[in-house]
C-alpha cells in the first residue's frame, strides 16, 4: 500500500509540475500570478471586519510562492506571453494544489511501518516541520510582527545605510507601502466589478466597463454593433468582460522607483537599492534545483520581480513579513553577528517586562537574577512576584535554523535543546530551589537578598519560556513529542509561547487572575494532554472553556485547529483599522465582580483566590447563578428559621479538587456569618477528594460589594 502511495504521488507530482512548467511558457506569467494573487488572497473588509476568503477557492500564499519560484526558473526566451481565459487559471490553481499536495504524500509514503517505533517519531516530527515550513507563513498578527521587527533592527539603521545604502526601517516601510499600495487598488477593483455587475441592461453594461478601461463611449458603440450582445445571457457577457479585465491585473502589482521614493519620501537611491536587494529577474533562478523550491525558495528573501523595462512587480510583498526575521538577519549578520545576537537578547527580555507590567504594573519584576547551587551559578532571565505567586520567564532569542525547518535531523535536534529543552531545565533547576527555600526558612542563600519578597508568602511557582522566534508550532506541545527519545528522563514541560503570541495572551485577558490561571492551566496541560493546534488555538479553547476540559484531557489527541478564529478575526480587523469587540472568556458577570473586587482589594493570596475561581466552568458558573437566585428567594422567605438552606455548592469534576460555596444571608442574621460559612465547608469536604474549598459570603441586603467575605478553606477550617 505504502508502495502503491508513491508510485501515484510521484505520477500526480511530475505530472503536475510539467504542466505547470507548459502554462509559465505558455502564457503571460504576471497575469496567471496576479490572477492567483487577486482571487485567491484578496479578502474583503467591512464594518464586520476582515471576511473569511472563499473556501471554494483553495489556493494560498504559498502556492503563489510555488508560482513565483517555477516563473523565475524559466528562462526570458522561452515565454511566449499569450493571453488566456479562465479555464486557465483554473488549471494552474488545481495543478498547484495537487503538486503540493502530491510533494507532502511523497514524504509520506517513504515513512514504512517496518521502522523502529522511535525512529518513526522522529520521522513524523521531520514532517510536522517540513508541513508548517511549506504551508505556516504567519507567526503574529501583522502589527505585531512589524513593530516587533522595527524594533529590533531600526537600532541598526545607521550601520545597514553605511553598508547598503538603506535603512532596515526604510525597507519595512517600503513593504508596508507595497501592501497599503496593493490592498486598495485591490478593493477598488472589486468595488468597480461590484458596481458593474449590479448594471442589468446589457447596453449601459458595456459602456460603463468600457469607461473602467479608459475607452470611449464611441468605442463601445462600435463593440456592441459588432457583437450581438442581446442574443448573449448576461452572466456570459459579464464573465466575457470580466476575464477582459484581468488582463489588467498586474497594473496592481506593477511599481516604479520614482513614484515610490515620492510616496515613501526616500530618495531614488535608496529605493532602488532595496528594490534590488529584494528582486530576482526572470531566469535568474533558472539552475536552482526545483525540488529545493518547496523547502527553501528563494522568493521567501527577496520576493520583488525587476523587470527588463526597469520597473518592478511584487504579487507577494505580505512574503517579505513572513520572513521578515531571516530577511532582515541576513543583511546585519554579514556586518556584526555578535552585535545582533546581543541585541535581540536584550530587546526579547525588555519587552517581555514590558508586556508583564501592562497588566501587573505594582508587581516586582527583575531581571538577570545570578543565583548558585553548590559552586555552580546560574542565571534567569527574568522573575515577576505577583502576590503568592512568582513567574519564571526563561527568553530565548536564538534562531530556529533553516535546515531545522527543512527537518534535517541534528539540526533539529539540536534547536529543539537549544531553545525548548535548556530553558525548561533551567526554570526548573530554579523552581526546585525556591521550592527548597520555601520549605526551609533556615537556608541561608544570597538568593533571598536578591528577592524582593519574603519567600514564606510564596505558594505557587509558574514557568513558562518565551522565544522569539516561532518553532513551526512544536514548541507549543513539546510533550507530544516525547516518543523521540530527545528529552531527558525528568522532563517537565512547561509551556514555550513565542513573544506575539505571549503579548496577545496578555492583551485579550483583561482580569490578571485569567493570566496566572491561563498559564498555571497550560503547565498543567502540558504535561497530560495531547493536542494538536497551536497557542492562538489553545487562547481559542480558553474562551471557550477556562481550559475545565473534563473528559478530553483524557483524550488521545485533543484536534484545537482553527479555534483560534475569534481571535484572529478582532486583531486581523484591528489591523485594518476596523475595531470589533474583543473576545472575552466565558465569565459570568458574579464572577466577573468578584474578579474585579479581588484586584482593587489585592487581598493577600488574591491571586490563588481568582485561579480556583477560574477552575469553574463556564457552565459551573452559569449553574451557581441560577442556585443564588432561589437561595436568595429562600433566604429572604425563611431566614429566622434555624437550619434554613442558604448555601449553594459547585463541586466539579475530581481532577479539579475544589469546591465552591457561596453563602448567602441578610442584615438580621449577619452575626452567624461565620458559624454559616464553616458549615458550608464541611458540607463541600463530606467529598473525599475535595482538598480546598473556597467560600464566598454575600450579604443579601447590601449590594454596594460582590462580595463581603471570600477565603480559602482546608479540612482542618484554615483559612
Amino acid at each position: 500500500m505504502a508502495q502503491q502511495l508513491e508510485v501515484n504521488s510521484e505520477n500526480l507530482y511530475q505530472g503536475s509540475l510539467q504542466r505547470i512548467k507548459e502554462i509559465i511558457q505558455l502564457y503571460d506569467p504576471l497575469i496567471l500570478i496576479s490572477s492567483l494573487a487577486f482571487y485567491g488572497l484578496t479578502t474583503a473588509v467591512g464594518d464586520q471586519g476582515i471576511q473569511t476568503k472563499d473556501s471554494d477557492y483553495e489556493i494560498y500564499q504559498p502556492h503563489i510562492e510555488i508560482l513565483q519560484g517555477l516563473i523565475l526558473q524559466s528562462s526570458i526566451d522561452d515565454l511566449r506571453e499569450l493571453p488566456f481565459g479562465p479555464n486557465i487559471v483554473q488549471e494552474i490553481r488545481d495543478s498547484l494544489t495537487n503538486l503540493m499536495s502530491a510533494h507532502s504524500f511523497r514524504e509520506i509514503s517513504q515513512m514504512t511501518e517496518n521502522i523502529d517505533p522511535q525512529e518513526g517519531e522522529i520521522k513524523l516530527l521531520q514532517q510536522w516541520i517540513r508541513s508548517n515550513t511549506k504551508m505556516v507563513r504567519n507567526w503574529g498578527y501583522f502589527s505585531q510582527v512589524k513593530s516587533i521587527s522595527q524594533e529590533i533592527y531600526e537600532h541598526f539603521d545607521d550601520s545597514l545605510l553605511e553598508v547598503y545604502g538603506f535603512k532596515a526601517s526604510s525597507v519595512i516601510k517600503l513593504f508596508k507601502t507595497l501592501l497599503n499600495e496593493i490592498e486598495s487598488a485591490n478593493q477598488n477593483r472589486f468595488q468597480d466589478i461590484s458596481k458593474l455587475y449590479r448594471i442589468k441592461n446589457k447596453t449601459r453594461f458595456i459602456v460603463k466597463y468600457h469607461e473602467m478601461i479608459n475607452q470611449s463611449e464611441e468605442q463601445a458603440q462600435e463593440f456592441i454593433q459588432n457583437l450581438d450582445i442581446k442574443a448573449i445571457p448576461f452572466k456570459n457577457l459579464f464573465f466575457m468582460a470580466l476575464s477582459h479585465y484581468d488582463l489588467r491585473l498586474p497594473d496592481n502589482y506593477k511599481f516604479t522607483p520614482d513614484n515610490l521614493a515620492i510616496k515613501l519620501g526616500l530618495s531614488n537611491a535608496e529605493v532602488t537599492g532595496i528594490l534590488d536587494k529584494f528582486s530576482y529577474k526572470i531566469g535568474d533562478l533558472e539552475s536552482y534545483e526545483t525540488e529545493h523550491i518547496f523547502l527553501s525558495n528563494p522568493i521567501w528573501l527577496r520576493p520583488i520581480i525587476k523587470l527588463d523595462s526597469g520597473n518592478y512587480f511584487c504579487a507577494l510583498p505580505q512574503v517579505f513579513f513572513s520572513f521578515i526575521l531571516p530577511s532582515l538577519d541576513g543583511l546585519f549578520e554579514n556586518i556584526d553577528k555578535a552585535k545582533l545576537s546581543k541585541r535581540k537578547a536584550d530587546y526579547l527580555e525588555n519587552k517581555i517586562s514590558e508586556i508583564i507590567k501592562s497588566r501587573f504594573p505594582d508587581s516586582n519584576t527583575i531581571s538577570g537574577i545570578k543565583w548558585k547551587i553548590g559552586n555552580t551559578q546560574y542565571e534567569t532571565d527574568l522573575l515577576t512576584f505577583i502576590d503568592s505567586h512568582v513567574l519564571i520567564v526563561e527568553a530565548k532569542s536564538g534562531r530556529v535554523n533553516e535546515t531545522s525547518r527543512r527537518g534535517a535531523p541534528s539540526r533539529l535536534r539540536k534547536n529543539i535543546e537549544d531553545l525548548i529543552i535548556s530553558p525548561n531545565i533551567q526554570s526548573k533547576r530554579l523552581k526546585e530551589r525556591l521550592e527548597e527555600l520555601i520549605s526551609n526558612p533556615e537556608i541561608n542563600d544570597d538568593l533571598r537578598d536578591q528577592i524582593p519578597v519574603d519567600l514564606s508568602n510564596i505558594h505557587q511557582i509558574i514557568r513558562v519560556s518565551v522565544s522569539l522566534e516561532d518553532f513551526s508550532s512544536i514548541q507549543a506541545n513539546m510533550a507530544h513529542w516525547g516518543k523521540i527519545g530527545w528529552l531527558p528522563d525528568d522532563f517537565e514541560p512547561c509551556p514555550t509561547i513565542t513573544l506575539a503570541d505571549f503579548e496577545t495572551l496578555f492583551d485579550f485577558l483583561e482580569h490578571p487572575v485569567q493570566i496566572i490561571h491561563y498559564l498555571q492551566r497550560r503547565q498543567e496541560l502540558e504535561e497530560n494532554l495531547n493536542y494538536t493546534g497551536d497557542e492562538l488555538d489553545l487562547m481559542g479553547l480558553y474562551i471557550e472553556t477556562l481550559f475545565n476540559l473534563g473528559e478530553y484531557e483524557a483524550e488521545e489527541n485533543l484536534i484545537i485547529s482553527e479555534m483560534s478564529f475569534p481571535l484572529d478575526r478582532y486583531y486581523n480587523s484591528k489591523d485594518a483599522s476596523i475595531e470589533l469587540p474583543k473576545p472575552k472568556p466565558k465569565i459570568s458577570p458574579l464572577f466577573s465582580k468578584i474578579f474585579n473586587q479581588l484586584e482593587n482589594r489585592l487581598t493577600p493570596r488574591w491571586t490563588e483566590i481568582g485561579v480556583i475561581l477560574n477552575r469553574f466552568s463556564p457552565y459551573d458558573q452559569q449553574k451557581l447563578t441560577k442556585m443564588i437566585r432561589k437561595i436568595e428567594g429562600n433566604v429572604r422567605k425563611y431566614w429566622k428559621e434555624e437550619g434554613h438552606k442558604n448555601t449553594a455548592i459547585i463541586i466539579p469534576s475530581k481532577s479539579s479538587k475544589h469546591a465552591l460555596c457561596y453563602v448567602i444571608f441578610n442584615n438580621h442574621n449577619e452575626s452567624k456569618r461565620d458559624n454559616y460559612i464553616q458549615n458550608a465547608a464541611a458540607l463541600a469536604f463530606e467529598n473525599e477528594y475535595v482538598t480546598r474549598c473556597l467560600v464566598i459570603a454575600k450579604n443579601m441586603d447590601k449590594n454596594d460589594l460582590a462580595y463581603h467575605f471570600i477565603g480559602l478553606m482546608s479540612p482542618s477550617s484554615e483559612r
